[in-house]
């Protein structure tokens, strides 16, 4: 009997989206650059079906790290460790 005890996911906003509409993100990192693209551009995460704040998913950023110009900031459901 095995269990996945760790899973990296990698993909666009589709597949980040139902992975975490099922509830199977427990840490996740994201990479910030100084760009900005407007409403024309790739979205991060497909729609969660939120209509206002009061439905949004909560998370915590535990860690915030500077990549020359980019931020890697990293956080999750549970995290212990906080900013």
């Amino acid at each position: 009997n095995q269990q996945v005890s760790s899973l990296l996911v990698e993909g666009g906003g589709q597949v980040l989206s139902s992975f975490i509409k099922q509830g199977l993100v427990d840490q996740w990192v994201v990479y910030q650059a100084p760009l900005f693209i407007g409403g024309d551009g790739k979205s991060t995460i497909a729609s969660l079906g939120v209509e206002d704040l009061s439905q949004a998913l909560e998370s915590r950023i535990y860690k915030v790290d500077r990549l020359g110009q980019d931020l890697r900031i990293q956080g999750g459901k549970n995290c212990l460790l906080e900013l």
